[in-house]
């Protein structure tokens, strides 16, 4: 592939909810979303090596943050994911409290939800000259909130910002992981 300048346009926030069967829109963001990747190593240290440097290093998996701030959103959609973690096995969410089940609570694959951002211009002349390589959409399989902040100041619309954790998830009957997945708008729910 040659090297292209990408234009992906309005980045649009969908979120498939637990349960869920389609994904829903939650909002676009003032700017377009920044998203981080991290991959983890684990150190093995020896006296070859010496005892700062590391000899060999162990691949211990992956993780994305997402940071995003939206101006225009679904607000009930953004309480139900607020309220994802507040909820006990089998229990509904409750939005500004939590269930005496919830503490404890295992969350990926369970209180979290998926997260797909959508590149407005994929696949129009408007995505740039490698346009062919600009994927459709970013789906990941599983996604928490970090952190949640609103602002009104001045006379603004209110504005959510968002730190977004988005994690593996395990299939046993593999035993791989799923992170993310480009391409088509949808993804297939995590198993």
């Amino acid at each position: 592939m040659p090297a292209g300048v990408f234009t992906p346009g309005p980045i649009e926030h969908y979120v498939t909810l637990p349960g869920g069967a389609a994904p829903v829109y939650l909002g676009t963001a003032v700017l377009a979303p920044d998203q981080e990747y991290e991959d983890y190593k684990i150190p093995v240290l020896n006296d070859l090596g010496g005892r700062s440097v590391p000899f060999q290093l162990v691949q211990d998996g992956e993780q994305w943050i997402v940071s995003t701030t939206l101006n225009r959103f679904d607000m009930d959609v953004m309480r139900s994911i607020r309220a994802l973690p507040s909820r006990g096995p089998g229990q509904a969410p409750i939005f500004g409290g939590e269930t005496g089940l919830a503490r404890g609570t295992l969350v990926l694959g369970l209180n979290d939800f998926q997260l797909i951002l959508v590149n407005s211009y994929a696949g129009t002349l408007s995505a740039g000259s490698g346009a062919i390589s600009l994927a459709a959409a970013r789906g990941f399989y599983s996604a928490t909130i970090l952190k949640y902040g609103e602002s009104t100041k001045g006379t603004r619309v209110l504005e959510a910002s968002l730190i977004i954790q988005c994690n593996n998830i395990f299939h046993p009957t593999t035993r791989g992981f799923s992170q993310f997945t480009e391409g088509p708008v949808s993804i297939p729910a995590a198993t």
